[in-house]
């Protein structure tokens, strides 16, 4: 666990996060434009979702040099499922009492280090392989 690891992980998951605030405003314009009143944690969780997918592209590849498989993926996505829940509930949460982007940035910077545990436990045990 290096500071070249951890930086490498934080810019990628700060890109990430561009994706994920992306997906949540995109998708509650395509809702509203739809006339759907869908709750916010619908578009957080579509974000997520982008965001998870963005992470395990790069940081299996930039941050942590290991392969990508379908094996590897569903080992990262199953350890990134507590940061994902942890995100979703701080954020359920924080849309109470704070704007929308606020709320992102806060429950998205408080789940990372979660995610940051569980990838290195992820990819750790992938190069071992």
């Amino acid at each position: 666990m290096s500071i070249k690891t951890a930086a490498n992980f934080y810019f990628i998951g700060a890109i990430a996060f561009f994706f994920d605030a992306f997906i949540y405003f995109l998708a509650g314009w395509i809702f509203y434009l739809l006339g759907w009143d869908i709750s916010p944690s619908v578009n957080k969780i579509l974000g997520l979702i982008t965001g998870l997918i963005t992470t395990y592209a790069y940081n299996a590849k930039i941050t942590f040099s290991s392969r990508y498989s379908w094996s590897s993926f569903v080992r990262y996505s199953s350890t990134q499922l507590f940061g994902l829940i942890v995100n979703l509930m701080i954020f359920s949460c924080l849309i109470l009492f704070l704007n929308d982007f606020l709320a992102l940035i806060m429950s998205t910077g408080i789940a990372s280090v979660a995610n940051y545990l569980g990838a290195i436990f992820s990819f750790k045990r992938n190069n071992n392989d």
